[in-house]
């Protein structure tokens, strides 16, 4: 199954049958995240995925919310080639 980055993280709460992953491309996307993402960037992928939004993850890592917007958008940059 593939599935895209913007399905992953991308803000689509109104739809979470869309994040449904089976479990091997899940394992996948973590152990190449884990590869390429910082410290800070791997929490919030993973806050993320587990479905919190912006905000919870912001009140959870005590960042701002900007903090949160710039992380993602560095995820989803530096995960865009994951399906290559």
């Amino acid at each position: 199954v593939l599935v895209s980055l913007e399905e992953i993280i991308g803000d689509n709460k109104e739809n979470p049958d869309s994040k449904l992953l089976d479990s091997e491309n899940f394992n996948e996307i973590m152990e190449y995240a884990k590869e390429e993402l910082t410290d800070f960037e791997l929490q919030v992928f993973e806050l993320r995925i587990s479905d919190f939004g912006y905000k919870e993850i912001a009140d959870i890592l005590d960042k701002e919310l900007k903090s949160i917007d710039n992380a993602l958008q560095r995820i989803k940059n530096k995960l865009k080639n994951f399906n290559d």
